[in-house]
C-alpha cells in the first residue's frame, strides 16, 4: 500500500511542480465531487462556506504570507523575522476574539456576524495597497486582521454546518473547510502570477476585490443559519420526512442545542487536552506553511515553482479535508487523525534533507493532507465531545489554541534562518512535533453520550 501511494504522489507531483494552475484545477475538481456526495438542497449553502473559508482572513494570512515576502523584504530592507514577526501579531487578536465571536455566533447567528466581517477585511487588505516601509504600520494592519475578519474564521463555518448536518456532518466539514485548501492552490499562483507582473500591491488588492464581488454577493445570497429557513431538515431532508420530528422541530423552530454548557466544557479534562494537542500542530504545521516557499528557494527551487508546490499543497489540503471528513462520519475521529499525521513526519523530513522538484511536491502534499485534517477533525471532535449547546464557543477557544501554536511555529524557523542560514533543525523540530501529537490523541476516549432530545448538560461516557 505504501509503494502505491509513493507512486501515486510521484506521477501528481511532476505536472504540478511544472504547471502551477494544475494544483487549482484538481483543487475544484475535488470540491465539485464532495458537493456531489451531499443532498442537492444543501450544495448551495456548502459551496457558500467552502467559498467563505477560501478566502477567509486565515486563507489570507497562511497563503498569501509567504508570496508576500521576499518582494516586501526587499524593497523595505527588512530581515525575515521582521516580517514574520507581523504573523505573531495575529495572535492576540485571534485569542482575544475567539470567545467573543463566539459568543456572537451561538446568540445572533452566522449570517448576521459574517457579512458586516467581510466587508471589514476587504476593507484593510485593500488598504495595505498603501503600506510604507513603516514596522508599526505593518505590524498594526496584522494585528487587525483577526479582529476586523473574526467572523470568516473557520469557528462561523463550522458552526454553521455543525448545525445543518447530522449523519453527514463528518463530509459536510470536510467539504465546507476544504475551501481553505482551494484558496491555497488558487491563491498561492495567482498572487505569485500577480507580484511577478504587477508587484505586491496589486497582490493585495485583488484580494480586497475578491472579497467584495465575489464572497460577499455569494454570502448574502445562500447564506441561511439554519435548514428550517429554506423549509428542510438536518442532512437536507425534508421536514415531513424526518424520522425525529423531537429533534429536527417544526421549521420555525431552530433545532435544539444539547451539550455542555461553556463551564461544563472548560472543566472537562478532554477539552484541554485536545487543546494542547491543537496548539502543538498548530506549531508544527504553521511553521510548515508558512514558510514552504522560503524553505524551498532555500533548497534551490526557483520562486514560481515554490509557489507551484504551495498551490499543491492546497490541493492535497482540500483532499486531506474531503477524505478525512469521509472517514469522520464511519470510524473513531482521534485515529483518523493520528494516520494523516504520519504524512507531514515524513513531509518535514523530506525538506530537512534538501528536497526540490516532485520530491518538493510530494513533500508539499504530504503535509497538505495532515493540514487539511487538522481543523475538520478538531470541529468534529467538538460537536462529538462537547455537543452543539456551546459549540462556537468551544470551537473558538480550541481554534485559538490553534492559531497560537500556528502563529508562533513559522518564528521558530525564521529564527533558525537568521541565526544559522538553514532550516533543517526547524524541520526536524516540526517533524518531533506531529510524532508527540500523535500520542495525545491516543488518550482521547470513547465519545460521551449527548442526548439529542431534549438538552441535558450532562453526558456519560459510551465504549
Amino acid at each position: 500500500m505504501g509503494w502505491k501511494l509513493a507512486s501515486l504522489l510521484a506521477l501528481l507531483a511532476a505536472p504540478m511542480a511544472a504547471k502551477p494552475w494544475v494544483p487549482a484545477l484538481l483543487a475544484i475538481a475535488v470540491a465539485t465531487f464532495v458537493l456531489s456526495m451531499l443532498p442537492r438542497t444543501t450544495r448551495p449553502l456548502v459551496a457558500t462556506a467552502m467559498l467563505g473559508m477560501a478566502t477567509s482572513n486565515g486563507a489570507i494570512i497562511l497563503f498569501a504570507t509567504g508570496v508576500f515576502q521576499s518582494p516586501m523584504t526587499e524593497e523595505f530592507g527588512w530581515s525575515r523575522t521582521q516580517y514574520f514577526t507581523a504573523v505573531q501579531l495575529t495572535i492576540p487578536g485571534t485569542v482575544l476574539m475567539a470567545p467573543l465571536i463566539g459568543s456572537l455566533l451561538d446568540r445572533y447567528g452566522v449570517r448576521r456576524v459574517v457579512l458586516p466581517s467581510l466587508l471589514l477585511l476587504a476593507a484593510l487588505v485593500g488598504a495595505m495597497w498603501f503600506m510604507s516601509n513603516s514596522l508599526l504600520v505593518f505590524y498594526s494592519a496584522f494585528a487587525l486582521l483577526p479582529i476586523l475578519g473574526a467572523g470568516t474564521s473557520s469557528a462561523a463555518w463550522a458552526r454553521l454546518i455543525a448545525t445543518w448536518f447530522q449523519k453527514q456532518r463528518g463530509l459536510a466539514l470536510g467539504a465546507a473547510l476544504s475551501g481553505m485548501g482551494i484558496g491555497g492552490a488558487l491563491l498561492s499562483p495567482l498572487l505569485q502570477w500577480l507580484v511577478d507582473t504587477s508587484g505586491w500591491r496589486s497582490g493585495f488588492v485583488s484580494i480586497a476585490a475578491l472579497l467584495l464581488g465575489v464572497t460577499l454577493p455569494v454570502a448574502c445570497l445562500w447564506l441561511r443559519d439554519t435548514p428550517q429557513e429554506l423549509g428542510i431538515a438536518q442532512d437536507g431532508v425534508p421536514l415531513d420526512q424526518e424520522a425525529d420530528p423531537v429533534a429536527t422541530a417544526s421549521g420555525d423552530k431552530p433545532i435544539p442545542q444539547t451539550g455542555l454548557t461553556m463551564s461544563e466544557t472548560l472543566r472537562n479534562g478532554r477539552f484541554w487536552r485536545i487543546g494542547t494537542i491543537f496548539l502543538v500542530l498548530g506549531f508544527a504545521v504553521g511553521g510548515l506553511m508558512f514558510q514552504l516557499i522560503p524553505v524551498l528557494t532555500h533548497n534551490g527551487m526557483r520562486a514560481s515553482d515554490a509557489a507551484g508546490v504551495a498551490g499543491a499543497m492546497g490541493l492535497a489540503l482540500v483532499g486531506g479535508r474531503a477524505f478525512s471528513g469521509y472517514l469522520l462520519d464511519r470510524l473513531y475521529a482521534p485515529r483518523v487523525a493520528m494516520a494523516f499525521l504520519l504524512g507531514p513526519i515524513a513531509g518535514a523530513l523530506m525538506l530537512a534533507t534538501g528536497a526540490s522538484g516532485s520530491l518538493a511536491t510530494i513533500a508539499g502534499l504530504l503535509i497538505g493532507l495532515a493540514a487539511g485534517a487538522e481543523v475538520d477533525v478538531l470541529a468534529f471532535l467538538v460537536a462529538r465531545y462537547f455537543g452543539l449547546r456551546s459549540y462556537a464557543r468551544s470551537y473558538g477557544w480550541l481554534y485559538a489554541a490553534w492559531a497560537t501554536g500556528s502563529g508562533f511555529g513559522p518564528l521558530l524557523a525564521a529564527q533558525i534562518y537568521d541565526r544559522t542560514g538553514e532550516y533543517r533543525t526547524a524541520l526536524l523540530t516540526y517533524a518531533a512535533l506531529f510524532g508527540f501529537a500523535a500520542l495525545l490523541l491516543k488518550g482521547l476516549g470513547a465519545y460521551p453520550e449527548l442526548d439529542t432530545r431534549k438538552p441535558l448538560s450532562r453526558a456519560t461516557s459510551v465504549s
